[in-house]
């Protein structure tokens, strides 16, 4: 029985190290990138504020 609590605590502890590496899109970028110059969220909404 311990040596099965052990495989069981050794398990979870292995588990938990491994590091998740994040996917990004190669779109996302903080200035122009590959796609286009970076708009804002509501920027058409502004547009359509505005002209009103």
């Amino acid at each position: 029985m311990k040596k099965i609590i052990l495989f069981a605590i050794l398990f979870c502890a292995a588990s938990c190290n491994n590091k998740v590496i994040d996917i990004k899109s190669p779109c996302v970028s903080t200035e122009d990138g590959p796609c286009g110059p970076k708009k804002p969220v509501n920027e058409w909404w502004l547009k359509n504020y505005k002209n009103s």
